[in-house]
């Protein structure tokens, strides 16, 4: 199933302003703040509730909440685009696939182990997106 990346950026700013507000209460308490796998491992909780609290929202709004694979992947999107390479993520994760050109948003080729290429799926809306992501 395809992730809505517009509800993707809209959960990842929740999530943003929940590790503002963490971060803010770390510095009260003059603790050091969370760099590298610790700050991942902290924020993972933040990005599971915030996926939940968005299904309960469904579900007081339209009577149906996220299924769960669709909150797993989620959460996933949500832990690319803050800790590994956003939408390129789920493609550098697999295993049989060695290269990756991208000639603008809406032209994705992945070369497979066993010589294949293929098109992919767009992996954002716009050339500026795209741009933004790989900054």
């Amino acid at each position: 199933m395809a992730i809505n990346r517009e509800l993707v950026l809209r959960l990842q700013a929740e999530v943003g302003d929940r590790r503002t507000a963490e971060r803010q209460s770390r510095r009260a308490q003059r603790l050091p703040d969370l760099t590298g796998e610790a700050e991942r491992q902290h924020t993972r909780p933040i990005i599971r509730a915030v996926v939940e609290a968005y299904s309960h929202r469904l579900v007081e709004t339209t009577g149906m909440g996220l299924p769960d694979e669709t909150q797993i992947e989620l959460v996933r999107a949500l832990d690319a685009r803050l800790f590994g390479a956003g939408p390129f993520q789920h493609l550098l994760d697999n295993d049989k696939v060695e290269d990756i050109h991208c000639n603008g948003y809406d032209k994705v080729f992945v070369r497979y182990a066993d010589g294949a290429d293929e098109q992919v799926d767009p992996v954002c809306d716009s050339n500026e997106e795209l741009i933004q992501i790989l900054q």
